[in-house]
């Protein structure tokens, strides 16, 4: 809730927003004091500082400045469980991002193979507005090229006038709407780029041979082996498990099947044991489907 007492601020919502096992001392950066960092963001527009009952607070963030449409959250997950391994493993990083389409390259250059994040593609965006006279302190102003690239496939009462000037977070989504869906995964000191979304562990509820059962595809995605995840779901649930291949001719992994309604607990474990992320888990259950 805002006003914010400054201290506060940094603590509850600076800090937790870090890429994870990284530590920032705000003394230690060049700023050295709170309030200098403070004082730089309010410059810049970023956020707007007041006094309240004699304390700095933090009373506006202003969510349409480019430097905040740009971030994007980073999501770790483990790729290993300590039980599997008998480590904590290598953390897997994802990534969300996009590949521009052809008829975007005049406005973000490169070519339609380059991997953008958010942040980046915001950044390509603003380079070619402030190449051509187009950048705004609010926003990009859309001239021929703009409109012509990235408008032709939207509604016409959905396009921008020529000289209109739109803010850098509608820019952003209507480039995006535009671009390909792209995901970067960091794992074991390596970099690979995939199309598409990241998958979610999918945990469901089913009906086989007149008992109830737990299905769990797509561990691999997280670097779970399926075989050895269903020993531990046998040992921890105290009930058999049993691995099968995904139905379907271009399905290519596995699934593990626990005997028992356990949807619920099955997420728990993978959320504490393994860590994976909430976004990362589809549980599904009969009378929700």
């Amino acid at each position: 809730d805002m006003p914010c007492e400054c201290s506060k601020f940094w603590k509850d919502f600076m800090l937790p927003i870090l890429p994870q096992g990284m530590k920032l001392d705000i003394k230690t950066t060049s700023y050295k004091k709170l309030s200098k960092f403070l004082s730089s963001a309010e410059k810049r527009k970023l956020l707007s500082v007041v006094k309240k009952m004699g304390q700095e607070c933090v009373d506006k963030i202003d969510f349409n400045h480019k430097d905040v449409v740009a971030y994007v959250p980073e999501v770790t997950v483990s790729a290993s469980s300590k039980k599997n391994k008998g480590d904590a493993g290598e953390a897997m990083c994802f990534k969300e991002g996009y590949k521009p389409r052809n008829n975007l390259i005049p406005i973000v250059g490169g070519s339609k193979e380059d991997f953008y994040l958010s942040d980046a593609l915001l950044a390509r965006i603003c380079d070619y507005a402030k190449g051509n006279g187009l950048l705004r302190e609010d926003g990009i102003e859309v001239d021929q090229v703009f409109y012509d690239c990235l408008y032709t496939k939207f509604k016409e009462d959905e396009r921008p006038a020529v000289g209109e000037t739109i803010g850098f977070a509608r820019a952003l989504e209507d480039m995006i709407s535009q671009c390909g869906d792209w995901y970067q995964v960091e794992s074991d000191g390596k970099v690979e780029v995939r199309k598409g979304r990241p998958q979610r562990i999918v945990v469901a509820e089913d009906r086989q041979g007149g008992h109830n059962i737990t299905t769990i595809r797509n561990l691999e995605h997280f670097a779970i082996d399926p075989e050895a995840f269903a020993k531990l779901c046998q040992k921890k649930f105290s009930t058999s498990c049993t691995i099968v291949p995904l139905p379907g001719k271009n399905e290519k992994g596995m699934e593990v099947v626990v005997q028992g309604s356990v949807v619920s607990e099955v997420v728990q474990f993978l959320r504490k044991d393994y860590s994976i992320h909430k976004q990362f888990l589809e549980p599904r259950t009969k009378d929700k489907g």
